[in-house]
This record gives C-alpha cells, structure tokens and sequence, in this order.
C-alpha cells in the first residue's frame, strides 16, 4: 500500500514544482509498495520500474519508463500526471485492491523488566502481578480530497486513529515518532480467513474486522480532521484563486465597456444595444465567478488496521486500608511505555501515591491535611481554611453558613444569634462585651464606629442612634450617648441636650440649676 501522506496532484504545471515532487513521491511509493524494482537514473529525470506480476497484468507491460514533466514525454515514456492515461490506472489499482489492509507489526522490543520497573509506588506495597500480551489497533484513513475551481487538485489525507477515536501523531520521515509510511512498510500482510502462523513472537489468533458499526463511529471521527485540513488548504488556495478571478473580470469588463463606448446614440436612439452587452457583460461575470468558485469533496479511499502487539501489566497496589489496580503499557513495536494517568493533573505518573481517596497522584499534585495527616488532592475534597490557609479535609473541617467555605475547628465557631456554624472570617467580635457572632448581626456604634451586639446596644433618645457608650443625665436620670450628653460648664455635671443651655456671650453650655446663678 503506498504512503498515505498528503500528496497533491494538479493540472496547472505553472509553479508547481513542489507539487510535481510530491506526486513523483508519491509514484515512486506505489510502485515500491508491491514490489517494483526502481531505478533512478542521474543522467535525466526519467524513473525506470521493473513490474512484478501483478502490476505487469494491470498495466500491460512488464516495465515502464516514467516521467514527470509534460515537455519530457515521448512514445518510449510513461507520463505521470493528473489525469494522465497511467495514473488513472494507479488510482484505479489502488480503489480496487487497498480498500482495507491487514498489517500486522513486528516486535521490536521484548522483556517484562521495563514493565516492572515503569512505576515507583512510595505510600502502598505491589499486592498482586499479571503480566499478559495483548494486540492492539490503529486505524489508518486515507481520505481522497478533491479541489476543484478553474484548475483541479487532489490530495490523499492519512488520519491514525487507535481504537477509542483518538487522533495518533505522525512524525515526518527525518523526526522521531511514528512515520506512516515505515508503519506500512514494517507491517506484514494478514489474512482476514486464516489465523496468524505460529511462531515464537505471535500468538496463534483468528483475525476478525472490528464491528461495522465501530469501524463507522471512527470513520466519522477521522472525517472530521480531513474536513478540518480541508478547510485549512481551502484559505491557501483561494488566496491564489481570487488574483486569477479579478484578472479574468477586469479584462471582460474592460472589453465590453469598450464596445458599449463604441456604441453612437445615432445607431441606438433606443439604447437595446447597449442593454443587451451590459446584460451579456453581467453573465458572463456571473460565469466566471461560478468557474471560480471552490469547491471540495472529501471520500474515504480506502482504510488499513495495523495489529500492534503490546505487553500488559496489572498490578495491583494496597496500603492494608484500601487497594486500586493500574496497568502499564508497553507497545512492543515502538518500545513507547504508557503509565497510568495523575487523578489531579491528568499527566502520566513514573512515582505515584495513593490518596485516601484511592486515586493516583504524581509527587507534585499530593496534598496532606493539616489536621489528620491523610493524603488528599484539591480534587477530592482538600479545602483551605479563609482564616489561616491551612489544608483540610471533609472530616477535619466545618462548614461556614455564610460564606460556603470550610473552616478549621479553631477558626469556626457557632454563632449565639443564629445558631449556625460560621467561620472566624464572616464573624467579628462585640467591641463592648466580646462576644463573637455573625457581621450581620452586629450594629454600628454611633459614637465610635465599632460593632456592638444588639445586647450591647441603646438607642440615644437624643440623636437615635445605637451605642454602648452611655452616660445618665443629672436633671432627668435617662441615658444618653456620650456624644449627646454634655458637662455643665459651672458644676460639671452630665446633663442630655433638653436640659442644657448654650449661653450665648461666652458660647457655654449651662444646666438648667447654673443658668440663673
């Protein structure tokens, strides 16, 4: 099967030289797929292909003399270009024998000691150990993506999917990673009908397709990032359309608005000759916008499931309170380990602990409760106190009514008032008789400012206002706060404002007894 990565295809030569690379790529692994033996000579351009049977039968001919460049092909070569007498037999070779492929990939790394040694357990002891191999699936669609507009392009599209749909990463051929096309080349072909042969590495197994209904969820699945790429190329290519398009309309407009200028109002008193170019002018307009505009169709050419043999370990982890089983991966092809995920950060962990939860935490995500010392996460319940900060669980903290946080024992307290658990941050003490209770509660002192209970609390029949900071009037023994009450300026006694007079000579406050003295 040839490499499924992007190749273009078009049919406009002009500065398209990375194209035409692609597609002599893309030709040269075709052929190397099903076994043609290539030479590329350095004297020229041309590529010559010794068939084997198969394609010799398909293409009539036991070798072919490939070229690239229109100006290059003679009787003696085989063009390849988009829409050449050749490629559409490689297209049609491809759409009748690479619907579906069968690969299975080889081990290339044996041993159970990197499984065993993939985690570091630092708060629980291994209680139990399973070692078995497993084969997974990759699922390879190959999506023919046709542009077309006034030219015509076409592009082939992988999208690698493993069995729960997500998207795998490719690594082009010079980075590191997973490269589809030694994917492909590594596979070895496996019959739908017969079970794998015997041998030392595989295990005697019957090769069965996924279920239809599977193989539709992650074709749609995989449908999505071709459109998405689509989409992608469709802003680069009518970046090119549009100067195309414009030129196109500038020269029709400009013809015909030399011929209606060319039009005497002797010849057409009426004006039906210039009405009928302006309406030919608008149509073709019309016309060329309609050749111009994109469009694209994206069709699933063909799909391939590459089998992945993988060593599974289950171990099973306890602290003598709880247990919890966590499986390591170990992809036997690439060597890639996969560990099991942090519950907090989602990242995978090599040294992991185990909260009283009984989740997975990496080092940096573990968090220990202030009070009983039990290993948490935020995630599961881990609460800061909103008085000193202090990390607490469920158990060891209370709830606050009034701000919905949760509190330490020492920073919470019930409320008298209300009865209710508040913590220290939503509550304020009386600044007369310090009593603690909610804000809420409390009244301001008219004369200091401070908050006072309403135990505390007298209303001053002379401004109205509440206070705790009292004095009892000599004339008519009622309280007062102090910032109604006065001195009288001759005896010195506290007298409330009715019973006081402002002498108005020397500005003094007099009682009623030293006003007429």
């Amino acid at each position: 099967m040839p490499s499924a990565s992007a190749v273009e295809t078009e049919s406009v030569p002009a500065g398209a030289a990375s194209r035409h690379h692609a597609l002599q790529n893309f030709t040269l692994h075709f052929f190397a797929a099903f076994g043609g033996q290539i030479t590329q000579r350095a004297s020229d351009s041309t590529v010559w292909v010794d068939l084997p049977a198969t394609l010799a039968a398909h293409f009539g001919k036991p070798a072919l003399h490939l070229t690239f460049q229109n100006g290059e092909a003679t009787s003696h070569t085989d063009l390849v270009a988009y829409g050449s007498r050749l490629f559409d037999q490689m297209m049609d070779f491809l759409e009748r024998r690479g619907g579906v492929t069968l690969l299975q990939l080889p081990r290339q790394h044996l041993g159970a000691d990197q499984l065993l040694r993939a985690i570091q357990p630092r708060n629980v002891a291994v209680l139990g150990l399973k070692l078995e191999e497993q084969q997974q699936r990759l699922f390879v669609f190959n999506w023919h993506i046709t542009y077309r507009s006034d030219d015509k392009r076409e592009e082939l599209y992988a999208v690698v999917l493993d069995s729960d749909g997500k998207r795998v990463a490719l690594a082009d051929e010079d980075e590191k990673g997973l490269v589809l096309q030694k994917l492909l080349t590594d596979g070895a072909p496996i019959s739908v009908e017969h079970p794998i042969e015997k041998d030392e590495q595989v295990t005697p197994a019957t090769v069965r397709l996924p279920p239809m209904t599977q193989l539709n969820r992650l074709a749609e699945s995989a449908r999505k990032y071709a459109l998405y790429h689509a989409d992608v190329r469709c802003v680069a290519y009518e970046s090119e359309i549009l100067p195309r398009l414009h030129k196109v309309l500038a020269r029709l407009t400009s013809y015909y608005e030399q011929q209606i200028g060319e039009v005497y109002d002797s010849h057409d008193p009426q004006g039906e000759k210039r009405k009928v170019l302006e309406a030919d002018l608008q149509r073709k307009i019309a016309e060329e916008i309609e050749n111009h505009r994109l469009r694209v169709q994206v069709e699933l050419f063909s799909y391939a499931i590459l089998h992945t043999p993988t060593a599974v370990a289950n171990i099973t982890l306890g602290d003598g309170k709880q247990s919890v089983t966590v499986q390591v991966v170990r992809n036997l092809y690439t060597g890639v380990l996969s560990r099991p995920a942090c519950h907090a950060c989602g990242e995978e962990i090599a040294a992991l602990v185990l909260d009283s939860a009984g989740h997975l935490l990496c080092e940096e995500c573990l968090r220990q409760c202030a009070a009983c010392q039990e290993i948490l996460c935020e995630r599961c319940g881990l609460h800061s106190c909103p008085v000193c900060a202090e990390q607490l669980c469920e158990e060891c903290s209370r709830y606050c009514w009034s701000c919905g946080l949760r509190a330490c024992a020492e920073h919470s307290s019930r409320c008298p008032v209300c009865a209710d658990d508040v913590c220290h941050a939503c509550q304020e003490a009386c600044a007369a008789c310090g009593t603690r209770q909610c804000r809420t509660h409390l009244r301001m002192d008219g004369v200091t400012g401070d908050l006072i209970c309403r135990t505390c609390a007298v209303r001053c029949p002379g401004c109205q206002e509440e206070s705790s900071h009292l004095a009892t009037c000599s004339a008519s023994g009622q309280r007062y706060c102090t910032g109604c009450i006065v001195a009288c300026a001759h005896c010195q006694r506290l007298v409330g404002p009715a019973f006081v007079t402002v002498a108005p000579a020397d500005g003094r406050a007099y009682c009623a007894d030293c006003l007429n003295v």
